[in-house]
């Protein structure tokens, strides 16, 4: 049960709509039969204002009414995953099978109201630095986001500049990106979406900054032409003023063997090897000393600490013991805060899942 503003997979941007797909394929190939409800694109999916600016309450009706729409069209599943961002946990005791929410984003007073109110209801977090943001919400486990590594292009032979991929909000670090290439007398290319929200931000910051030399403009891009800036880029700089929750970018870049540059906030540490597959440093000197390292870096490690860590095979079966737990009525006490939870990674070989593998589209 995806959000009901963005199709599966995302044309454009969509990293939640991403991680889904992911997921779904995923899933599929351990034999599992997926259903997805999502925003266009999708075989029987449920209609929401798409593209418009939508008010909290507005945004939280259009959710509301999704997940309903979405519950009861799939009363015939064993297992609802829900992917939303409350709506799905505020009705899932009406759902005549078993939810079980991942938490995709980062704290807020309206979602720790409705998981608080939520007692008993399996919440599945993508790192650590995220569940302890959510005080009194009992968490079943933490699944890191995971990524199928055939779309990820793997390239060893780098090109000379740096690369920002991210929404151009403050909080992503767009500033201090420019900032560090410049100091570190590296090109850097700018690539990603303006929200409504920093279409003043951007203007009047990041736009009069841009040359066309050291400094590029790439804009949104997706698809192949997102794979292949990546793959070609020198490292990406991430230096994130908040506390990410998980940040897929990070696992996108490491895939094609890029290392990644990053402020150690949110789940950064979790992610990212310093010194192995990129450097993580408290401030902008850091990181502007870090330009210089990183020849240090294999491309080949980086590759393959993702492939080892934050696959979507791994992802995938660690929600099929969850789910089956969940059709036993069987889970855990209290709960766990490891990567990937030791009661998931012990059982990850289990089945009972119906060998079946086709998905309405």
């Amino acid at each position: 049960m995806a959000p009901p503003a963005l199709a599966v997979p995302p044309i454009g941007y969509g990293g939640v709509e991403a991680v889904i797909h992911a997921l779904a394929e995923a899933l599929e190939a351990e034999g599992v039969q997926v259903e997805v409800a999502s925003a266009g694109q999708v075989e029987g999916s449920f209609p929401a204002p798409v593209g418009l600016d939508l008010s909290a309450g507005e945004a939280w009706a259009a959710d509301l009414i999704h997940v309903a729409r979405a519950c009861a069209a799939l009363a015939h599943v064993d297992v609802i995953h829900d992917h939303t961002k409350a709506a799905g946990a505020a009705l899932a005791s009406f759902s005549r099978v078993p939810v079980v929410t991942t938490v995709h984003n980062d704290a807020n007073p309206m979602r720790l109201a409705v998981y608080r109110a939520s007692p008993g209801h399996p919440f599945v977090f993508l790192s650590r630095a995220q569940q302890a943001r959510y005080p009194g919400v009992q968490g079943f486990g933490v699944v890191p986001n995971g990524l199928d590594l055939r779309l990820a292009p793997f390239r060893s032979r780098k090109e000379d500049y740096l690369l920002f991929l991210g929404r151009f909000s403050r909080v992503k670090g767009p500033l201090e990106a420019i900032a560090i290439a410049k100091e570190a007398s590296m090109p850097l290319v700018l690539a990603g979406t303006v929200d409504p929200a920093d279409r003043a931000f951007f203007a009047e910051e990041i736009a009069p900054q841009v040359d066309g030399s050291m400094l590029r403009l790439a804009g949104e891009v997706g698809g192949n032409a997102k794979w292949d800036l990546i793959s070609r880029a020198r490292a990406l700089v991430a230096p994130i003023l908040w506390e990410e929750p998980f940040g897929l970018v990070f696992i996108e870049a490491m895939a094609c063997g890029t290392p990644v540059l990053a402020y150690g906030r949110g789940a950064v540490p979790e992610i990212v090897v310093s010194g192995k597959t990129g450097f993580v440093a408290p401030d902008r000197a850091g990181l502007v000393a870090a330009c210089d390292r990183i020849p240090e870096i294999s491309a080949t490690a980086c590759r393959q600490h993702v492939s080892d860590h934050f696959s979507a095979r791994a992802m995938a079966r660690a929600y099929r013991v969850l789910y089956q737990r969940l059709r036993l009525g069987r889970l855990p006490e209290g709960g766990e805060r490891s990567l990937v939870s030791p009661w998931i990674a012990a059982e990850t070989g289990g089945g009972g899942v119906p060998e079946q593998a086709s998905r309405r589209r």
